[in-house]
């Protein structure tokens, strides 16, 4: 008897129906429904060991060597190093600033868990894409946020709207000359408790006191307007129940800031 009978219909055990052949752990595996007859079965097992062995490539089992891994790594495509992978770079929105930190980290976690080029570049677009949505949600909550300010100021305030703002710039530039100071405040519009506590300040003080603190009382003029005011025993910051004693302090806390950046203001 041919050996090829057995696996023909009518043969001894039918190939195709009964699956005899088959071990038992094995039955119902997809791969084996395309066998037929005994050539595809010859055909599936070199077919497969041609796969298993192109480029040199074994998988690792339990307890392999850290070659073997590293090895088996590079034959499913991880570049050789983690500073060789290529991302496309994203089309960040104006004002966001790409974190090349963590484009860093990833590469080097990419590497150690063996991601070739295209999977790793995939997550990292879908990461991107992810912080962009975000920054352009929180933009615009910032954005509607600053409208429903500026429109709750203009109910409150009507016709002296644009006055008190200008007002409450001023103080703001007086209070806090550099750029540094001002970023940590933020934009001035965003806040409306921010923009009323500057024009408190602006009210509590004159205009050429504003222009002087922020045009030029800086360093020795700041220091010598300091001393003038506490040798002065008449001066309303040294009154405490003078009616300008309040107008005095904040005067002396925008002096302060100009002459002594890491001190905290004296004596209120």
């Amino acid at each position: 008897m041919e050996t090829n009978e057995i696996f023909e219909e009518g043969g001894e055990g039918n190939f195709v129906s009964d699956g005899a052949w088959i071990p038992e752990e094995h039955r119902g595996e997809k791969c084996l429904e395309s066998i037929k007859d005994f050539s595809s079965l010859v055909k599936l097992g070199v077919e497969g060991q041609k796969l298993a062995g192109k480029k040199g490539l074994t998988v690792p089992g339990e307890g392999a060597s850290e070659d073997e891994i590293n090895a088996f790594h590079i034959a499913t495509g991880r570049p050789e190093k983690a500073s060789d992978y290529k991302f496309e770079k994203a089309k960040l929105p104006e004002g966001m600033v790409a974190d090349e930190k963590m484009e860093g980290v990833f590469r080097d976690i990419a590497y150690k868990n063996g991601l070739n080029n295209k999977a790793a570049s995939a997550i990292v677009a879908g990461i991107n894409n992810y912080m962009i949505d975000g920054y352009n949600t929180n933009k615009k909550a910032i954005e509607d946020n600053q409208k429903a300010s500026v429109e709750i100021l203009k109910k409150v305030w009507g016709k002296d709207y644009d006055a008190n703002f200008k007002l409450a710039e001023n103080a703001f530039k007086a209070f806090a000359p550099d750029e540094e100071t001002q970023a940590m405040f933020g934009e001035l519009g965003n806040n409306p408790a921010i923009i009323k506590t500057f024009v408190k300040i602006g009210q509590a003080m004159s205009e050429d006191k504003l222009k002087g603190i922020a045009g030029g009382g800086v360093g020795v003029d700041a220091i010598k307007k300091i001393r003038e005011i506490k040798l002065d025993p008449k001066h309303p910051f040294n009154k405490a129940n003078d009616a300008k004693h309040d107008e005095a302090v904040a005067e002396m806390q925008i002096l302060y800031k100009a002459a002594y950046p890491d001190k905290a203001p004296e004596g209120e």
